[in-house]
């Protein structure tokens, strides 16, 4: 039986945020703490997959700086926010499916793709 996975988002303080994987994420940020020069913090981690991982990066890839750290964009944060403030044990794939309000360009999840109209008729509408 293979160990749970934590996709995890850790910020520095500076306007990055890493999108990582572990088994462990105190233990990874407190490894990474070591070669940072900054006060790193653990903002958020939900259940997931290496795929899911390698989704969010793909989801966010506008804002990568470098490797798996991200620019803290809007879009970013608000992701997070909602993760932790909304659905704080639940998966990556049922956060992207059920979180209309981020914009996102294009969110592919099991095959399936929103189009901007749809997500734009669906927030002006309410539904």
């Amino acid at each position: 039986m293979s160990e749970r996975k934590f996709v995890y988002f850790i910020g520095d303080g500076r306007g990055h945020i890493k999108i990582g994987i572990s088994t462990n994420p105190e233990a990874r940020l407190l490894s990474l703490q070591t070669a940072s020069p900054s006060r790193l913090q653990l903002l958020h981690t939900v259940l997931g997959t290496d795929e899911d991982e390698r989704y969010l990066h793909s989801v966010f890839d506008d804002e990568r700086v470098a490797g798996e750290w991200f620019k803290a964009s809007r879009n970013l944060i608000d992701f997070i926010n909602y993760a932790a403030l909304e659905h704080p044990s639940v998966c990556v794939e049922d956060l992207v499916v059920e979180r209309w309000e981020f914009e996102i360009d294009e969110m592919m999840v099991a095959g399936f793709l929103y189009d901007q109209r749809e997500w734009s008729d669906a927030v002006q509408t309410g539904s």
